[in-house]
């Protein structure tokens, strides 16, 4: 078990080698674990990328166990400019951004994911602006969460989607809510009008094309290419 070997095996580090941080982290976003695998990537402690941050790396280094007082040279532990370990950089991108293309085998970037990972609040992480230059064009993600509920608004999400694209853009539950608070209760506005409310799609702004439940805990949002600024409220 995965999360078991991390959390328990592991306390709370990642316990692969090269080749599997790469794929471990979207793995365990994908089954619901991202919380796991943020906690593990921040970890200050051997083995750790905040390991390397409190020592002062602004690169990738060779091993874990090299400080800031390890010389590349006169027989330190490594290089202090490696990629070893950076199979988790497009992570940051693809799943706490959230940007992703539907069908992976594809690069052009004609169909896309918005799915940034909002519950990073637990970490005091409470905005992030994600972007990636395409064939395309650019893809903006700018996400803010407010733990105490701002002017009525809970989640402030802005999406730039470039000509010649569409994308599916998710609406979460928020662990920032506290209690649970059900879909029937959410409203889902872009740039000031209603898009979602009573568990079903209000039809009216320009460019968003549905807006559906996904199970009892999000919303999936259609839109074309464009930019959109979409805001979380509760009732």
């Amino acid at each position: 078990n995965l999360v078991k070997d991390i959390t328990v095996t592991h306390d709370h580090h990642i316990g692969a080698g090269i080749v599997g941080t790469k794929v471990i982290w979207p793995q365990l976003c994908r089954f619901g674990y991202c919380d796991v695998a943020l906690n593990a990537s921040m970890q200050r402690t051997i083995p750790g990328y905040g390991w390397w941050f409190m020592q002062g790396a602004t690169t990738l280094w060779e091993h874990w166990q090299a400080t800031k007082y390890n010389s590349s040279k006169c027989g330190g532990i490594g290089t202090k400019n490696h990629i070893m370990f950076g199979g988790q950089g497009s992570w940051y991108y693809s799943h706490l951004g959230g940007i992703r293309q539907r069908h992976s085998n594809t690069s052009n970037w004609k169909d896309i994911i918005i799915d940034p990972y909002t519950n990073s609040t637990i970490f005091d992480i409470n905005f992030m602006d994600t972007q990636i230059d395409t064939l395309n064009g650019k893809i903006v993600v700018d996400v803010q969460v407010y733990p105490k509920k701002e002017n009525g608004v809970w989640e402030r999400l802005n999406v730039v989607i470039p000509t010649g694209s569409v994308a599916s853009v998710y609406i979460k539950r928020l662990d920032v809510f506290g209690a649970y608070v059900p879909l029937s209760n959410w409203i889902i506005k872009e740039n000031n009008t209603v898009i979602y409310q009573n568990m079903k799609f209000v039809n009216g702004d320009d460019g968003v094309l549905n807006a559906m439940n996904e199970g009892d805990d999000a919303v999936r949002i259609e839109i074309e290419s464009g930019f959109y600024t979409f805001t979380l409220e509760t009732q």
